[in-house]
């Protein structure tokens, strides 16, 4: 086990990617480009994802169906979650996935508002990645090495 971190040139389609290989390793790469309260943002989002690819292998990787066996729209969930909170940590203006359409924080929402509108961008965000909470692609069935 380990993660490797590395740069990757500048994507269109995500500042990052977090990839759990088949020798229990994982892998996370970042734009060049990112700088600044956007890096801090997707360093933890990306952490997210490489913290609950270690819960399982540390806890249950031998096991189905545990509560560290998350599918993959739970993990996006759980990253842009952490995304929202540390963009509000950080007093960022906005923290979202390209468009106002798909955002999981704003300085101007009103706190008793918050959770709502968080709650909102993350399943437009799902939503338009074509993630579902009843899909099946957990970890012990994408993950094909085993112990």
């Amino acid at each position: 086990m380990g993660v490797f971190v590395g740069v990757r040139p500048d994507s269109r389609t995500s500042k990052a990617i977090t990839f759990f290989n088949e020798d229990d390793t994982t892998t996370v790469t970042f734009n060049r480009g990112l700088k600044g309260d956007n890096l801090i943002v997707t360093l933890a989002h990306e952490g997210r994802h490489a913290g609950d690819i270690a819960n399982w292998l540390n806890f249950d990787h031998d096991l189905t169906n545990s509560i560290y066996d998350h599918n993959h729209y739970f993990r996006e969930w759980r990253g842009w979650d952490v995304s929202s909170f540390m963009g509000q940590a950080l007093g960022m203006k906005s923290v979202n996935a390209g468009s106002k359409d798909y955002e999981v924080w704003n300085k101007g929402w009103k706190a008793a508002d918050r959770e709502t509108l968080r709650s909102k961008g993350r399943e437009a965000i799902l939503n338009i990645s074509g993630e579902h909470w009843y899909d099946t692609n957990t970890y012990s069935n994408e993950h094909r090495h085993r112990p």
